[in-house]
């Protein structure tokens, strides 16, 4: 059984997830891209957390609550 190659930012945007969800538990989408900008993520994951869509007065909740 051939091991899966992994990308160089595998795991980039869960380190974000955790970040933002370890003393919240609601976050804006400012909030999501202010931490991927943070943590320098990759381009690509970045146009993944610029997707999110905006607020209005609602907020993501963390799947853990």
């Amino acid at each position: 059984m051939a091991l899966l190659e992994r990308s160089e930012s595998y795991g980039e945007l869960q380190k974000v997830v955790d970040y933002l969800f370890r003393d919240a538990r609601v976050v804006r989408r400012l909030d999501v891209i202010i931490a991927a900008e943070i943590h320098d993520i990759h381009p690509d994951l970045m146009s993944i957390c610029e997707l999110l869509p905006p607020d209005r007065s609602r907020a993501m909740r963390s799947a853990c609550s």
